[in-house]
């Protein structure tokens, strides 16, 4: 109990706080580690990981989204909105939001406030539930088939450096790649091995 009730005059509301944990750090220790990579994330390549043996383990934001169906499923949804006029309508003159001109701004704004039941309800539709499900479960997987590649020899003795990359582009000289799923991907790593 925080030591605060709130009421609106109709409800009431016990606040309540959960202690913090306190993190203790442990130190590191080389022996306690079998094999040591290297990981490199990026742009074009979602990783590049190197060990002490000089082996080298790789792979590209391409075969990720691959194995993932983020292309297919975009090719379905390419489909399913063709079939439909009126919400291809909605989705081909719709003016950008990305401005900082509140003309502009407010011409999307007037554009989308009468369609944006139709296209919320054209997306909410089962088939694209499904779809956005399972392309969440085929990315969890490849990213856990990376993870089991780079932990194949020594399991839970394994420690993994990761490279901080900043993501900042911002001269736009980086065209036509989309970012992998790096934060994804350490999170998945945190639970494999030590990073």
């Amino acid at each position: 109990f925080s030591g605060v009730i709130e009421t609106d005059g109709k409800a009431v509301c016990i606040v309540l706080r959960k202690p913090k944990r306190e993190i203790v750090e442990t130190a590191l220790d080389e022996k306690d580690y079998d094999v040591l990579w290297g990981l490199d994330p990026g742009r074009r390549d979602l990783f590049v990981a190197t060990n002490q043996f000089g082996e080298k383990i790789f792979c590209t934001t391409r075969e990720f989204y691959e194995d993932a169906h983020y292309k297919k499923s975009n090719q379905k949804t390419k489909v399913w909105q063709e079939n439909r006029p009126d919400v291809l309508e909605a989705v081909r003159n719709m003016p950008t939001k990305k401005t900082a001109s509140l003309e502009q701004l407010e011409a999307y704004v007037k554009f989308m406030t009468p369609r944006m039941d139709l296209l919320l309800d054209f997306r909410m539709h089962k088939p694209f539930r499904k779809l956005r499900f399972r392309r969440y479960i085929l990315a969890k997987k490849k990213l856990r088939q990376l993870c089991q590649r780079l932990t194949a020899q020594a399991g839970r003795r394994t420690i993994v450096g990761l490279g901080d990359w900043s993501n900042t582009d911002v001269s736009g000289l980086i065209k036509k790649c989309p970012a992998g799923p790096v934060n994804s991907f350490r999170r998945e790593l945190k639970k494999h091995c030590r990073v």
